[in-house]
């Protein structure tokens, strides 16, 4: 079984580490993490621009906890 990567996934892969690494560095995810909401809304506005809006947390989930790219790394 072929477990590579194909290369929309790839590239999906490399777009949301862009994102992660630029928008929500250490420091932002713990201000995010430490408010009240413990989630930032407008972050999440992002995701369907690369077709990730079918990502399915529960919502117990927090900010902490709700890492989308780790299935790709």
């Amino acid at each position: 079984m072929n477990f590579d990567l194909t290369e929309e996934q790839q590239m999906l892969n490399d777009s949301l580490r862009r994102f992660v690494t630029n928008e929500l560095g250490f420091e932002r995810r713990a201000e995010v993490i430490a408010s009240s909401k413990g989630t930032d809304p407008a972050t999440w506005l992002h995701w369907p621009k690369w077709g990730c809006s079918g990502l399915a947390f529960p919502r117990t989930t927090t900010a902490s906890v709700a890492t989308p790219w780790t299935p790709w790394w």
